[in-house]
């Protein structure tokens, strides 16, 4: 059946109706599509008007609250939240921003983003920066606080998150807010980029800020630097040529600013032309890399014509490529520094030689003092010789009483000529101490011996020692002990009329150390100390007043001796008493022991004579001692051969008087050379041999004598030197030159018989 003419329009109308639907529908989906487009244009202005005030705003808790605030009108939404990220990915405690939202839903709100996926701490994953979640419409409404949540993560440049940007709707108004729709992701995205870059664009503006107010810091800290310390400031571009002086460096050489034109010419310009090379060489080296510091100390031209002293430092700076572009520095005005320099300089030479004019004046006056000890000694030695062979011609009583007086004066002055020349040696440093074994009993009784006569002459109790004398052996000087005491012993019985005189010893361990302390007291009952000279005592050529020299003479030597002596041995001496009451001097002296080895005799040595004696030889040897002769040694001198090199006849006599009385057979030569004639033509016992000589000395002598006796395969025959000089270094020449034995001027006839027994009939006679 054919459709009727009368069918056909209705068709038509029909499909024409069915079109006319389709395109109503169209149109109403584009409708649709321009308004959400529309909405998406005004999400994306509203962004970027976001943006726009977002960046300039430097108020980070303003940004927080508009950033959430944006969230809820882009996306028509109820609440929304603001937190930022630490540095390790870790949400903060308390969100930046909360617009409609307390604790209870803030807490809603991150368990169900992370229950939709969210990773804390966050992943910069592309997938996983941003999220939506909306409950089932056939979900029950009251198994939750939200109905809908979205968020998203703000990332930096390089994808790490630096903030959470989330919101939602509650169940209770989600009929009022339309929320955030799944087409709508795409605009949550853009704005979480957009807040990612701006929350960048602060953290670089803030660390750019912050290195610009440190550089300012610095700049300002370098131009107070520069200011404090007068330094000029320069900067050499080393491509042009061109250099930087601040003003404070034309200054130091007259300059104002506008005068000086800045290049490297100018520089050398000023530059003194016994500078210039040196300087031009070390910015090269520095620059070719051979020192590792530029340095120079130069002089400069100042615009008044003098030359100032300065002290250039620099460094080079390298571009990217580590080529060398710029080489910046200092200069410092130390103009002052070498005017101090070269004073300091001038005064240097003027002390060097004020220290070698004292030098020389002190060598001179060790040289006078022992050429007028020599010159002494040599005339008392007569003189004490001759009284002393005097007394064996039987005088009457008389002649012997003036003998006596004679011999007195003679030993008077030899005591005073040793005090001067053992100050002398002190002061001029040339006092050495000994280390010896001893025993301190050995000592005290030795002392107490020798004044027992003096003591008993004058009346006066002579007691001690008492008190804790140390049982061991002590290591130190025995003689300059001895010295110390025999001063203070005989200063207290000089100074005491009637009474008593008291030694008394105590002495005490020093911790830690295998050492005691000595402690020594000598006390009398004499004239006393005023007080107010006490401190006067010890000073040389010092006493209570001139009536006390003339009432009981002596030179005041003896104590500062003592003070002396003491402060060598590491020691202190002081004194206590007052005017007419007697006085009391103390000693302590530390002094190591001896654990090991047996103590030597400490008796007087030859330098030390004892106060009653005639004064034995003032320098000999330390190991010769007079123990050697044994008390009551009686044997015979008799059938020995001495050879007496002496060349002054006053001297010979002298001598030969003693040698004689001896029981000895003397030969005598005037000097060196006739010595050596004698002794290659016999043999001799003993050779006693004057230092000083015309023709050959005695040094010279006995090096010879040693040659030969090597030459000839003889034993050595001892050579006993005879001086006048009395210092340390006479006695060291005369051992050094092979002599076995030392006597000083004026010799005793003690002393010359125990050196002539030790050497000759001891079979262990030697120097140790």
């Amino acid at each position: 059946m054919t459709m009727t003419d009368r069918d056909r329009p209705r068709a038509d109308t029909e499909s024409l109706q069915r079109h006319i639907a389709r395109l109503s529908l169209v149109q109403q989906q584009l409708i649709h599509t321009r308004d959400q487009l529309d909405r998406e244009l005004e999400r994306f202005a509203a962004i970027h008007q976001y943006n726009t005030q977002a960046i300039g705003m430097r108020d980070a808790e303003r940004f927080a609250e508009m950033t959430a605030e944006t969230l809820i009108d882009l996306f028509e939404l109820e609440l929304a939240a603001f937190w930022l990220f630490d540095a390790e990915g870790a949400l903060a405690a308390q969100p930046a921003a909360l617009v409609g939202l307390d604790r209870v839903l803030l807490e809603a709100l991150l368990a169900r983003l992370i229950e939709a996926g969210l990773e804390l701490p966050a992943s910069a994953a592309p997938d996983c920066r941003s999220l939506r979640w909306s409950r089932d419409p056939d979900q029950d409404k009251a198994s939750g606080l939200l109905s809908q949540v979205a968020a998203t993560l703000c990332c930096g440049a390089g994808g790490q998150p630096l903030a959470l940007l989330a919101g939602g709707v509650t169940q209770a108004r989600a009929e009022f807010y339309t929320g955030l729709q799944e087409s709508q992701m795409g605009s949550l995205i853009v704005l979480g980029q957009q807040v990612g870059a701006i929350l960048q664009n602060r953290q670089d503006r803030m660390t750019i800020e912050s290195q610009v107010e440190q550089l300012s810091i610095e700049q300002e800290r370098l131009k107070l630097a520069l200011d404090g310390s007068d330094a000029g400031l320069w900067d050499w571009n080393l491509r042009t040529a061109e250099v930087f002086f601040s003003a404070r460096w034309k200054a130091q050489v007259g300059y104002r600013p506008d005068e000086i034109r800045d290049t490297f010419a100018s520089w050398e310009a000023l530059v003194h032309p016994e500078d210039l090379e040196r300087s031009r060489a070390l910015v090269r080296r520095y620059l070719a890399g051979e020192q590792a510091d530029y340095e120079n100390i130069h002089r400069l031209r100042h615009k008044e014509g003098h030359y100032v002293w300065i002290l250039a430092r620099g460094r080079a700076v390298r571009n990217a490529a580590g080529e060398l572009v710029r080489m910046v520095g200092t200069h410092v005005d130390i103009t002052e520094r070498k005017r101090a320099e070269q004073a300091l300089k001038a005064a240097e030479v003027a002390q060097r030689r004020a220290r070698e004019e004292a030098e020389s004046a002190s060598r001179a006056k060790s040289e006078f003092i022992a050429t007028i000890s020599h010159e002494i000694r040599t005339p008392m030695n007569g003189v004490l010789g001759m009284l002393d062979l005097l007394r064996d011609t039987q005088p009457t009583e008389q002649q012997r009483e003036l003998l006596d007086v004679a011999l007195q004066s003679g030993q008077d002055l030899l005591e005073l000529i040793n005090d001067v020349l053992d100050l002398s040696k002190i002061e001029a440093g040339h006092l050495a101490l000994e280390s010896l074994s001893f025993r301190v009993s050995d000592i005290l009784n030795g002392v107490m011996l020798a004044f027992k006569g003096r003591a008993e002459s004058k009346k006066i109790a002579l007691l001690g020692p008492t008190g804790q004398i140390p049982s061991k052996c002590l290591l130190g000087d025995p003689g300059r002990l001895r010295q110390i005491l025999t001063n203070l012993i005989g200063n207290a019985i000089k100074f005491t009329d009637q009474g008593k005189v008291e030694l008394a010893v105590d002495w005490r361990n020093i911790p830690d150390d295998a050492a005691i302390e000595l402690s020594l007291s000598v006390k009398d009952t004499g004239i006393g100390i005023d007080p107010k000279i006490r401190d006067q005592l010890f000073q040389p050529f010092a006493q209570a007043d001139a009536s006390t020299t003339r009432r009981f003479g002596g030179t005041g030597l003896g104590l500062a001796i003592c003070r002396k002596l003491i402060d060598l041995m590491d020691g202190r001496i002081w004194a206590q008493g007052r005017d007419g009451g007697g006085s009391e001097f103390q000693v302590c002296i530390p002094y190591r022991l001896d654990l090991s080895a047996a103590p030597v005799s400490v008796e007087p040595p030859l330098d030390e004579p004892a106060p009653d004696e005639p004064a034995p030889d003032e320098s000999a040897p330390d190991a010769l001692r007079p123990e050697d002769l044994a008390p009551g040694d009686q044997r015979s001198l008799a059938d020995h051969d001495l050879l007496l090199v002496e060349d002054n006849l006053v001297n010979q006599a002298v001598a030969r008087g003693m040698l004689k009385r001896l029981g000895l057979r003397v030969v005598i030569a005037s000097d060196g050379a006739q010595a050596l004639e004698r002794l290659r033509d016999a043999h001799y016992d003993l050779v006693l041999m004057d230092v000083q000589m015309p023709v050959m000395d005695g040094y010279q002598a006995t090096i010879r004598l040693r040659q030969l006796e090597a030459e000839r395969g003889l034993p050595k025959t001892p050579v006993i030197a005879l001086t006048a000089n009395a210092l340390s270094q006479d006695r060291e020449a005369a051992l050094a030159a092979g002599m076995n034995d030392f006597l000083t001027k004026p010799i005793t006839r003690e002393a010359l018989e125990r050196v002539i027994r030790r050497w000759t009939l001891d079979a262990d006679g030697a120097v140790h």
